[in-house]
């Protein structure tokens, strides 16, 4: 691992100055090159698929690919961004069908050749890490013998639903199973009704598109609810058109699904819990256009369930959003979904920065995936002390003539086609990812993560916090002493003040740190500023309560325990009813109340405990 640099140096991570990274890349040298370089590799890629046609070496084909996108990667500029995409694409169509049944290969080589756009999305798309890739290529075979040209035509639609339908999309909704209808019917209500949906379907990425193509109500559903509300984006607002019915459900109520079947007609017509207003606002949206997921979170004790949507922020930008039906309660709580292509749960700030990617080129996202699957490539041969193989032409007297190579499998090369990714498209999240995993493998020195933590900052600190925070830990779990990682979180804790969430997870992380360290009276200073600074900002003032009373017992000061608590309690407001007694129980309001009256009555103060259990009754009990 690389030494760090001064501790001023390290301490100026906090501050997260200066003019923007993303705008100006690091000089790049400019040896001379052959003329023809990419003329050579473009006739070459041709040659490699055009022979993969007739001989059906796909084994034979992929290595030559990796060889010259090897080349590529050891030659090309920041200008030669275009011959990056091309040869990555063919070498990532060419592993996919690679994994299809042998009598499967060449038709679809075929098929995707002459449908370009539709072979793009899909090398893009396809996760061979999570997506059955026989499956998917069975399904698009489905899609191009029963539609035809309408799966070029809409190529975004096609890919989406061939990732996302490879295995059936199966939901438990409280006691209710829902599942998918036939794709080709999914495909076919996007395609017949796009002039009707609040986005235009030919435009939403395919990495977007996922979230709307993972429908699990039947057809007629989408059409009740198309009928209903076409070109009405304000998703958030069907969560509240469902009538809550725990309370009978918990008396024993009817269970009217049960009985007439569970339908977005039904939800409607008889209400229900959470969960179910969630469901159906999540399907609506679908059914209108609107990429939309199902989140859920646990405040306290009880777990809930809200609507994330895509909403438009003008100028063809849009952004996340996951605050409908996501009580005060919840505010504070980090909400988790199922990712439709991958079937894995992801926080919702991972998702929020895809938003991203709906204002950006289709190519420029292409070549940001391109430009990062050359830094990894780059990665990978550092890992086998390799170097990268021999330049094209593959002829002895062009190679003697070619001059040394701009890039090696060294930590600076991998940095700037990662930075230069993310100039294409400052959403790509695998980019972001893989420089956290860099610093968090220690192979960056102070003034790289100085950089990166600046370019963070500037570039999704203010529109996407939850995911800057993300990376950001990873780059304070790569410092070397507690003092060094504390100076980084008190710069994150002044760039995310306002949002509290945020600022209460920073100084928790900070309570950890110096708790860990043995150093408790740091590790309450921190805990505390989290009960005087957010007491009405979320779920995790009960926490740092917590984490202080441990402190105080530990250092013989319990005699402070009872204060803090009635201090506590003091600050907080009562929030607005929201109508269940379940979820206004989960309030701090609540939590704290019933925490304080414990203490009251275990320091023998019988009436003021009942007092203030009295005071945090809800009639709706």
């Amino acid at each position: 691992m690389r030494r760090f640099a001064s501790l001023s140096l390290l301490c100026s991570l906090a501050l997260f100055l200066g003019a923007p990274i993303l705008s100006a890349a690091p000089k790049e040298e400019s040896p001379p090159k052959p003329a023809n370089f990419k003329t050579e590799v473009r006739k070459d890629v041709t040659a490699i698929l055009d022979k993969l046609e007739q001989d059906s070496d796909f084994f034979g084909a992929r290595y030559a690919l990796e060889r010259r996108f090897d080349q590529v990667i050891q030659y090309g500029q920041s200008s030669d961004a275009p011959l990056f995409l091309e040869v990555n694409s063919a070498l990532r169509m060419v592993r996919s069908l690679e994994a299809l049944k042998k009598k499967d290969r060449i038709d679809t080589l075929k098929y995707l050749r002459k449908n370009k756009e539709l072979a793009a999305t899909l090398a893009y798309l396809i996760d061979p890490q999570y997506d059955k890739i026989q499956h998917v290529f069975d399904l698009l075979k489905e899609l191009r013998a029963k539609r035809g040209k309408l799966v070029a035509q809409h190529p975004t639609v096609a890919a989406a639903i061939c990732v996302v339908h490879d295995e059936p999309m199966v939901r438990d909704i409280n006691e209710n199973r829902v599942s998918t209808d036939d794709p080709l019917k999914i495909f076919d209500f996007y395609v017949s009704n796009q002039k009707k949906l609040v986005y235009d379907i030919k435009t939403v990425p395919a990495n977007l598109m996922v979230y709307m193509v993972d429908a699990t109500v039947p057809k007629k559903d989408q059409q009740w609810a198309l009928s209903r509300y076409a070109k009405k984006p304000k998703i958030g607002r069907r969560f509240f058109e469902i009538t809550w019915i725990g309370e009978r459900y918990e008396k024993g109520g009817e269970d009217n699904f049960k009985k007439h079947g569970y339908s977005l007609q039904n939800i409607k017509k008889y209400g229900g819990v959470c969960a179910d207003q969630a469901y159906f606002a999540m399907e609506v949206g679908k059914a209108v256009g609107v990429p939309t997921t199902y989140v859920t979170g646990k405040s306290a004790t009880v777990g809930h369930a809200w609507v994330g949507y895509l909403e438009s922020t003008g100028g063809g930008r849009a952004k996340w959003n996951f605050n409908a039906g996501r009580y005060a309660a919840y505010q504070g709580v980090k909400g988790s979904l199922l990712h439709p292509q991958t079937r894995q749960y992801v926080p919702d700030s991972i998702l929020a920065l895809e938003a991203a990617t709906i204002s950006i080129r289709r190519t420029d996202q292409r070549i940001a995936a391109a430009l990062t699957d050359a830094a990894i490539r780059l990665m990978e041969l550092e890992g086998q002390n390799r170097k990268l193989q021999a330049p094209v032409p593959n002829n002895k007297r062009t190679e003697n003539r070619l001059p040394k190579p701009i890039r090696g499998a060294n930590i600076e090369a991998q940095l700037a086609l990662l930075q230069q990714a993310l100039r294409k498209n400052a959403g790509h999240q695998k980019a972001w990812l893989t420089v956290r995993n860099l610093a968090v493998r220690g192979k960056m020195d102070m003034k790289q993560k100085h950089r990166w933590v600046k370019m963070l900052m500037e570039t999704c600190g203010s529109r996407y916090p939850d995911f800057s925070l993300t990376v950001l830990i990873g780059f304070v779990n790569s410092l070397e002493t507690v003092e060094q990682k504390n100076k980084v979180l008190e710069g994150a804790f002044s760039k995310f003040k306002k949002r509290k969430d945020l600022a209460a997870e920073i100084r928790m992380m900070q309570a950890d740190l110096w708790s860990k360290a043995d150093n408790l009276g740091k590790a309450f200073k921190y805990s505390y500023d989290v009960v005087q600074r957010f007491a009405n900002a979320g779920p995790f003032v009960i926490k740092a309560l917590n984490r202080c009373e441990a402190f105080l017992v530990m250092t013989g000061a319990k005699r402070k325990i009872l204060p803090l608590y009635e201090e506590t309690w003091s600050r907080i407001r009562r929030p607005p009813d929201q109508g269940a007694a379940v979820f206004n129980k989960q309030s701090n309001w609540y939590q704290v109340g019933v925490m304080l009256a414990s203490r009251l009555h275990a320091a023998g103060n019988k009436a003021k405990a009942e007092k203030i259990l009295k005071a945090i009754s809800y009639a709706k009990e």
